[in-house]
């Protein structure tokens, strides 16, 4: 696929009239860079004419070498974004996203002005928290800036106090402000895997084809499962049993028999208002939850739709198909918005977090992160075969599976892999991975009859005396200080993979969701794989199995 990208939104600035492609589609330079030249005339006339051909020659030539995302360049050699952080990607610290230093074009998007080599910084990180940007944004007329914001801020803490209630101590406060800080940053962690006690797993039948997909809501109490036979399920996790059947669009076969299409893929937006399906049709259907009803149906795609993800907080939603392309929808107005090109080979999965980004895993096994905002991408490569799964953990790290029968944990600082589990599943190819966001508890499946439980920390924790507490005060104090030391064993050691637990499950793992606090794990199984039937499990049932996670303390986590 060539680089670059369609369709892309009106409220995007134009193209730098200077760029080799822009010129040779014959597009015209944009009306306000030419008002710019004129509100500057040439002191010297020809001379400057000439040095301005001269520039714009030399930027020609430039362009050619690289290959384009919309003004941005993809360059083989960026090691990606910054420097890699100690401690890996949950540092308080947050990674500079950089990009090799590049002169600025007369002209262009500010997203280009880079700070020097090393020194870039994304516009995202430099934007207030909304929550606070939103709260009493209405401007008081002769309010100075310094009066504002002092002004925002303690309408932001009583708003806060009054979230938090009988909890609302300095402490507490400090510590939610902290906590608050990090997730916009992505740096927040929640530690789950230290405080796991067991597992257990529950199955529940249903589809009559393998299940390829599920998605489950942020409280655990709901999930979607789809399967080769077309149907949508919406399953009561509380009681154990299907409480709907979603009506999906139906295809016509080769004998003129109208059937359900294939369904590979969903996505379930994080207030759970609408979900989104995909699948061997090439369409995307768009559902209302609350009246299970379908509203929509997303046409655009000329192959097979292998992968869905909304964004946190938003109703914006990634599709990806086997025609090699990312693109973006906007379910608020039921309209498409662009496409990403840049995968060579079969896009086979995507994700998304909180910020305007997306991420994909593809058969030309690469990974790429694609900055909407700023319209670059970045190119991550490690696996030897195609890449059938990804997971964010958090805004700097993300975890995939490959064919190649390992799981690799992923730093967006490096290029590479921060750590590669060889034969995470018995040599058997990894079909399904899923972090926990935001946490260091990441599962995997395949067809070799488990489910696995993976720590993210350090590879090997030395042993240090644990302090006994004696009082509240001490052991708050212990909690403290043995956080400090796992920081340190993880400076020191490196952060990898550690299994941590094993779930049987017969079959053929498709999908694996995780709802917001870790406590349950949904598994979408099948007798097939999700993607072909070149094998089959005889034994193996199609449905959806629930593992329920238990802790030694409730983790907690800003709701």
């Amino acid at each position: 696929g060539r680089g670059g990208r369609g369709n892309s939104r009106e409220s995007r600035p134009p193209r730098d009239p200077s760029d080799a492609r822009a010129k040779s589609r014959g597009r015209a330079t944009p009306q306000n860079e030419v008002e710019e030249e004129e509100e500057e005339p040439a002191a010297n006339g020809e001379e400057e004419v000439v040095e301005e051909e001269g520039a714009a020659k030399a930027e020609e030539e430039e362009g050619d070498e690289d290959e384009a995302f919309g003004r941005g360049k993809v360059d083989e050699n960026d090691p990606g974004e910054g420097e890699a952080l100690p401690g890996f990607a949950w540092q308080t610290e947050v990674a500079s996203i950089t990009e090799d230093a590049k002169p600025l074009k007369k002209g262009a998007n500010k997203a280009e002005a880079y700070k020097g080599e090393g020194e870039g910084v994304d516009e995202e990180e430099n934007e207030p928290d909304s929550e606070v940007a939103t709260t009493g944004s209405d401007d008081i007329d002769g309010e100075a800036p310094e009066d504002k914001k002092v002004r925002l801020a303690k309408l932001y803490l009583e708003k806060l106090q009054e979230k938090m209630g009988a909890s609302a101590t300095s402490r507490g406060v400090v510590q939610q402000l902290n906590r608050d800080a990090m997730e916009a940053a992505g740096t927040f962690k929640l530690r789950l895997a230290s405080k796991f006690v067991s597992a257990k797993c529950a199955f529940h039948k249903g589809h009559r084809l393998s299940a390829t997909s599920v998605v489950v809501n942020e409280d655990g109490t709901t999930a979607f499962s789809t399967a080769k036979d077309g149907t949508v399920f919406k399953w009561d996790l509380v009681h154990g049993h299907k409480t709907a059947i979603m009506d999906c669009e139906k295809v016509r076969s080769a004998k003129g028999k109208e059937h359900p299409a294939h369904s590979l893929a969903l996505a379930l937006s994080s207030d759970g208002m609408f979900l989104a399906r995909g699948g061997a049709d090439k369409n995307i259907a768009i559902f209302n939850v609350e009246e299970n009803k379908l509203v929509d149906l997303f046409t655009g795609h000329r192959d097979i739709v292998t992968g869905l993800a909304f964004r946190e907080g938003s109703h914006q939603l990634y599709s990806a198909s086997f025609d090699r392309t990312v693109k973006v929808w906007s379910v608020d107005e039921m309209a498409f918005v662009e496409t990403l090109f840049g995968h060579q080979a079969e896009i086979l999965c995507v994700d998304s977090l909180s910020r305007e980004r997306a991420i994909s895993s593809a058969a030309d096994n690469s990974v790429r992160v694609w900055k909407i905002v700023e319209e670059t991408q970045l190119l991550f490569k490690g696996h030897t075969r195609p890449i059938d799964c990804v997971s964010l953990i958090n805004e700097a790290a993300f975890v995939t599976g490959s064919q190649d029968g390992s799981v690799a944990l992923w730093s967006a600082s490096k290029k590479t892999p921060a750590y590669v589990e060889r034969d995470a599943h018995g040599g058997q190819w990894v079909t399904a991975v899923c972090a926990c966001k935001r946490s260091d508890l990441v599962a995997s499946g395949s067809c070799d009859g488990v489910v696995r439980l993976w720590r993210v920390g350090a590879r090997k924790p030395t042993q240090e005396p644990k302090p006994k507490p004696t009082a509240p005060e001490d052991a708050e104090k212990a909690a403290e200080e043995e956080e400090e030391q796992e920081e340190r064993r993880r400076q020191q050691n490196g952060v990898g993979l550690t299994l941590l637990h094993e779930v049987p499950v017969e079959g053929f793992v498709n999908g694996l969701a995780f709802n917001k606090n870790g406590t349950v794990l949904v598994a979408a199984v099948g007798s097939e794989p999700r993607l072909g039937r070149w094998s089959k499990k005889p034994k193996a049932r199609n449905g959806i199995a629930v593992i329920r996670i238990e802790y030694s303390a409730a983790p907690g986590r800003r709701k």
